[in-house]
């Protein structure tokens, strides 16, 4: 038991087998030195087949109907055998062989929502494919795929609903534009004003598949990933093609000068990042080379119609952020750069801010949001970041410039280093007391009530965003209703 698990040699992948005590007793578990042996009983060794003729559970009505051509029964099975055994058993047992005698099926799992898994593949064993004894598989109408095939799910446009499902077999050597091809076909549409796009692990439309020449298996599809067709043609190589939104600043809500009470607390509750979803709106897309320079990207901004009534005299008028889940997430800085160097993929949705003075921001330079509530002596008012997470603050307090122990040299502390991290989007609040506002120690309570919950047993419980600020909204102070670059030593 104190062994560590370097000493266990243990990688990732391994299984592992946790036993009550008691279970060491029965003829099933046997135990010779470090060596766990697990038999299976004989009465454990079986596989509950059912047919289905129309290819799924479908709703109650259908269930009713179809129940009397259903037939289930357990199938004899172990982990080495192949599932195409596992179907030809089943498909005895149930007396199928003249019903399916000329009709292509196939073995199917089904998650915990009732939707039909991908069909198992025949060349592969029990274990090999993933499925527990004693578990159910549906026979189903259709192929099962082979050894170099991929069963895809695909849908038109990404409001579709999970009904909406088409599936698809094709060969992993097929191109992402022969796939595209099949797939538009299949859909019957027209046109080549289309792409694809993958759904990532939390079902979410994820990014276009760029490289048209790329098969499938060379860009990691695996079967059970869902295609989704999407309306508009991706722009050529090398090119980028950009969402952008204006970001209304003349409705910015600000906190009144006459506010009583804690200072920092009205700045939180006060915040106009918790407002901004409401003030942007849709500007139109850009297509730019990768080669461009970000100084070029606001030029082509300015001649997008939806602008036509801002007045921005250049383009260092013009701030750009990154928007994240509709969110202000960072600032593009270095107005010569490439896009190609901010790490700007196609589709990273862009929001264009009016300045009322030119802005060049450097690599080091940070941009806060300052606001004065009530005049504080500058040696009694302490700063500090906001961790939304832990619904706490961490004090700013040492300005002193660190030692290094092994070379006796000073070098100046960054807050943009640990253990600050100070960043675009960061919340920092100023007072000359107590930093914890209600929302704070709401916020804390209900995170040890989930804490308590989660120690009982109880239900999980996510703790809920929190509504004064975005998720990385801007730097936030109080000291002055102005604002500049602030730049970091």
């Amino acid at each position: 038991m104190h062994r560590t698990l370097k000493e266990l040699a243990l990688r990732d992948g391994d299984a592992l087998l946790v036993l009550e005590p008691q279970a060491l007793d029965t003829s099933i578990i046997s135990v010779s030195g470090d060596i766990v042996t697990v038999t299976t009983p004989s009465d454990c060794r079986w596989l509950l087949v059912e047919f289905c003729p129309r290819g799924g559970r479908g709703a109650a009505g259908e269930e009713e109907q179809d129940e009397g051509e259903r037939r289930r029964g357990k199938v004899p099975a172990s982990g080495n055998m192949l599932l195409l055994e596992v179907k030809q058993r089943a498909m005895e047992v149930l007396q199928l062989q003249d019903q399916l005698q000329d009709v292509k099926c196939c073995l199917r799992q089904v998650d915990s929502t009732g939707r039909l898994l991908p069909p198992v593949c025949e060349h592969l064993s029990v274990r090999e494919a993933g499925v527990k004894l004693m578990t159910s598989l549906l026979l189903c109408p259709g192929e099962a795929p082979g050894p170099t095939q991929l069963f895809l799910y695909y849908t038109v446009g990404s409001d579709s609903p999970a009904a909406a499902e088409r599936e698809l077999t094709v060969e992993e050597t097929l191109t992402v534009k022969e796939c595209l091809k099949l797939i538009v076909k299949l859909a019957g549409l027209e046109g080549e004003a289309w792409h694809l796009r993958k759904t990532d692990w939390c079902e979410e439309v994820g990014d276009a598949l760029t490289e048209e020449d790329a098969t499938l298996a060379e860009l990691r599809i695996h079967s059970g990933d869902t295609l989704v067709l999407t309306e508009g043609r991706l722009p050529p190589k090398g090119f980028l093609k950009l969402p952008v939104w204006l970001y209304g600043q003349q409705s910015e809500r600000y906190v009144s000068q006459e506010a009583q009470g804690n200072h920092v607390t009205n700045g939180v509750e006060g915040d106009p990042a918790a407002v901004t979803g409401a003030e942007f709106r849709f500007a139109g897309q850009v297509e730019i080379s990768g080669e461009a320079s970000l100084d070029d990207l606001k030029t082509q901004v300015m001649t997008l119609p939806s602008l036509q009534d801002v007045c921005v005299p250049a383009p260092p008028f013009l701030r750009v952020w990154v928007l994240e889940g509709r969110r202000l997430s960072k600032i593009l800085r270095g107005n010569q750069l490439p896009l190609k160097n901010l790490k700007l993929g196609s589709g990273t949705e862009l929001c264009v801010q009016q300045l009322l003075k030119e802005e060049n921001l450097g690599p080091k330079e940070l941009v806060l949001r300052v606001q004065m509530g009530y005049g504080v002596s500058p040696d009694c008012l302490h700063i500090a970041k906001h961790l939304p997470e832990k619904h706490a603050w961490m004090a700013i307090s040492n300005w002193s410039q660190q030692v290094s122990k092994r070379k006796k040299k000073k070098r100046a502390e960054s807050l943009q280093g640990a253990p600050f991290h100070l960043k675009d989007g960061d919340l920092i609040g100023g007072s000359n007391r107590d930093f914890c506002t209600l929302r704070d120690v709401l916020g804390q309570q209900r995170l040890r009530q989930e804490a308590e919950s989660r120690r009982k047993g109880g239900p999980n419980m996510r703790a809920e965003p929190s509504q004064g600020r975005d998720q990385s909204g801007r730097s936030q102070g109080n000291a002055g209703s102005q604002r500049w670059p602030c730049q970091s030593t």
